[in-house]
């Protein structure tokens, strides 16, 4: 009798956890409030060049379709890209700009990070710095896909939001390692295995707390170092059709790098921090995108920052690329579209910024601004702005939860809390009543995942075309 009665508990707890996972998926729908910030439907400010000023529904370009093969019909887009809306095409890449500033973050400007999708599936993010993670939440990407990052170099405005990833997607659905690039330096203690090392440290007393109610599974990191070399390039990343190389940047000491990626043909350069350099140029040779690096005049930061003029001069001139010398960088390399970063966006510098790049190059030129977005195909390269959710929730990916069994693989506590701390929480019934079956309703799912898994296993088995989750 004890034994029919556990195994009815069972199947009754299995069901009522199926049911609420099904409740979590309706209710968790995020409302698609669509807004163009600053865009009451007239024609976008424009400067004497004709660009569109920066902080509406239009890209700061001048030339938003840029055909490269007219034989075969041009696929149509949106003026506007909305997110979650737009399956990419086998032969297809989107790259999207979630922070185009500098260390001095704006509410409208985030600094250094760029998101490229690519056709099969996967997705990169070049950089994490401070303030892009809630542009990233803004694009409808599904915490789990956010799980590989190239890190240009360790300056804060390129690493800051790297924690946000971490902490995130430990809790809202990335169950595999969170795995970082990055080139190694001078010494040891300055390459990124050091740098993993000591995020791993740095969310020793987190993970103490988070392990006990979030699964194990998200809290890993993985570092991959490489050593770039002073000239030439290094493959870093090989896999389903992506191939990603490293190429070394001069910006302070040796270590930093830029990127390029190549996806059935297509091509895409991020050079990152850096001084204008013959190592971007032939690492980018006609690239279809190169985003490169224009800092504003020293006289914005001796106006507006108070910076000395030596200061502003050495920071600008010998670390970074004023606009003059990426336009040169530009006109040697001949990418389809040049994009620029890594400067204050405001209504009073696009003009400034395109004056002095085309002192060198008078091909398409794209001023970037956070989420901008880029679209590469064999036939074309079209660029628009995105139009994003006012306030946008994470976006977690129902299904791939289910698959992967979230929850089934949690620890126990390894600290409790002080019995004096215990003693001081204000009882709340429903919650006290809670606790007392949490851990057995636990003890329940556990079971319950164990057989699922195991029959998935078996479902495997019998179905080789079916792809295990990465």
């Amino acid at each position: 009798m004890l034994k029919r009665i556990l195994i009815f508990a069972v199947l009754f707890l299995a069901g009522f956890l199926a049911a609420q996972w099904t409740a979590s998926d309706q209710e968790q729908s995020p409302p698609q409030i669509i807004v163009q910030a600053l865009d009451d439907g007239s024609p976008a400010k424009r400067d004497r060049n004709g660009y569109p000023m920066p902080f509406n529904s239009e890209p700061t370009i001048d030339k938003r379709i840029i055909v490269k093969d007219d034989s075969q019909p041009l696929k149509e887009y949106p003026h506007n890209y909305v997110p979650g809306t737009e399956p990419l095409d086998e032969d297809e890449i989107r790259i999207t700009a979630l922070g185009t500033g500098n260390p001095a973050i704006a509410k409208d400007q985030a600094a250094a990070s760029f998101m490229v999708e690519v056709g099969n599936g996967e997705v990169f993010l070049f950089d994490a710095g401070g303030g892009s993670f809630g542009n990233w939440a803004a694009m409808k990407m599904p915490l789990w896909k956010a799980s590989k990052i190239f890190l240009t170099h360790l300056h804060m405005d390129h690493i800051g939001d790297v924690d946000l990833h971490v902490d995130a997607g430990q809790g809202f659905g990335r169950l595999r390692p969170l795995e970082i690039w990055g080139p190694t330096g001078p010494t040891p203690e300055l390459g990124v295995a050091a740098y993993v090392e000591n995020l791993r440290k740095i969310f020793c007393w987190h993970d103490a707390v988070k392990r006990s109610i979030a699964d194990r599974r998200g809290f890993d990191i993985k570092s991959h170092e490489f050593d770039p070399g002073l000239t030439g390039e290094v493959l870093v990343y090989d896999n389903k059709d992506v191939k990603i190389f490293a190429y070394p940047v001069p910006h302070g000491i040796f270590g930093p790098v830029g990127y390029r990626l190549e996806y059935r043909g297509l091509t895409f350069s991020y050079a990152g921090d850096c001084e204008a350099s013959m190592n971007t140029v032939k690492a980018s040779m006609e690239v279809d995108v190169l985003i490169h690096e224009a800092m504003n005049t020293p006289e914005l930061l001796m106006d507006y920052m108070g910076l000395p003029e030596i200061m502003a001069k050495t920071i600008l001139w010998t670390k970074h690329t004023p606009p003059e010398a990426a336009g040169k960088v530009f006109a040697m390399a001949k990418p389809r579209l040049a994009v620029t970063f890594h400067h204050f966006n405001r209504e009073d510098t696009v003009e400034p910024m395109v004056n002095a790049v085309r002192t060198a190059w008078d091909g398409p030129l794209l001023i970037s601004q956070d989420l901008t977005v880029i679209n590469i195909t064999p036939q074309q390269i079209v660029t628009r702005m995105a139009l994003v959710e006012q306030r946008p929730l994470l976006t977690v990916d129902m299904d791939y939860m289910r698959r992967m069994h979230v929850g089934s693989q949690i620890d126990e506590p390894i600290y409790q809390l002080p019995r004096e701390l215990d003693e001081s929480v204000i009882r709340i019934d429903f919650i006290e009543d809670f606790k007392k079956t949490a851990k057995f309703m636990m003890g329940v799912k556990k079971v319950v995942d164990t057989v699922s898994i195991a029959m998935d296993k078996v479902k495997e088995t019998f179905s080789p075309d079916h792809e295990e989750e990465e």
